[in-house]
């Protein structure tokens, strides 16, 4: 239950009657209810939606109870804004570095890269996997996984659609069946990172993940920038075999890996 203390509406939008000269105290509350809600996403991917309680998300923000029962009417309440807000954060960062892409193989690469581009690859892994198996028990969590399917599923159709636009991608099946082939492998990869399995870091899930798309897309190598930090990175065919290498010589290498 919100309190005029939060001078929020449920949806956390600043109340119309909200006192002049509050701007900032509103401002101060959105922040910290969306470091919460950080919080919150961190929590629900360790401990699952089944076993996630109030406390354990007001000892991690530091903050009390009451401050959380002062944002989310109940804790299922605060536990669906977390899951929401953690897809549509992916959704954002999705569309942003395809955005950037200057070309259809490149686009994809970008994409693999992304995610992958985390401080501890396996937690995000874990994350992904959690939030999906609570969405499998819980219809009210499938509505936001929906919305990254879909979204990576469009990104994945327009970047094949256009690489073979251009004569860069000639696929031997349907764009759509490529698109969901790339995403089933994706997930694949990302069950393997989360499980542990120990043939499975960073480095060998970017290489798999652009091979196998090279191969469903057709890719004709005809893309000059991932070709350059192919031979710039250095890494074949086989793929990296030792321990994962740094953050920032894989994502120098990690568009060119397929087209060698």
């Amino acid at each position: 239950m919100l309190t005029g203390a939060a001078a929020l509406h449920e949806s956390g939008k600043p109340r119309a009657d909200a006192g002049p000269g509050s701007l900032s105290r509103r401002q101060e509350t959105l922040g910290q209810r969306e470091r919460v809600l950080a919080v919150a996403a961190g929590v629900l991917a360790r401990k699952g939606f089944d076993r996630a309680r109030l406390r354990d998300v007001a000892e991690a923000a530091g903050v009390s109870i009451g401050l959380l029962q002062n944002y989310f009417e109940t804790r299922d309440d605060m536990l669906e804004h977390a899951f929401s807000r953690m897809c549509d954060e992916l959704i954002r960062r999705w569309r942003e570095h395809a955005a950037s892409a200057s070309d259809p193989w490149e686009r994809l690469a970008v994409l693999m890269e992304e995610l992958m581009n985390e401080p501890d690859p396996r937690a995000h892994s874990v994350t992904w996997v959690e939030f999906c198996s609570s969405a499998s028990r819980y219809p009210q969590l499938r509505p936001p996984v929906a919305r990254v399917y879909e979204t990576w599923r469009q990104i994945l159709v327009e970047a094949v659609e256009e690489g073979v636009s251009l004569g860069i991608f000639e696929p031997t099946m349907p764009v759509i069946d490529v698109a969901d082939g790339i995403n089933a492998v994706v997930d694949g990869l990302h069950m393997a990172m989360a499980a542990g399995n120990e043939f499975m870091n960073e480095d060998r899930f970017l290489h798999l993940a652009l091979s196998i798309a090279s191969e469903l897309t057709g890719y004709r190598g005809s893309s000059s920038r991932p070709e350059e930090r192919h031979r710039a990175g250095g890494v074949g065919r086989n793929g990296p075999s030792g321990p994962a290498s740094s953050g920032s010589s894989r994502r120098r290498s990690a568009c060119g890996r397929a087209a060698g």
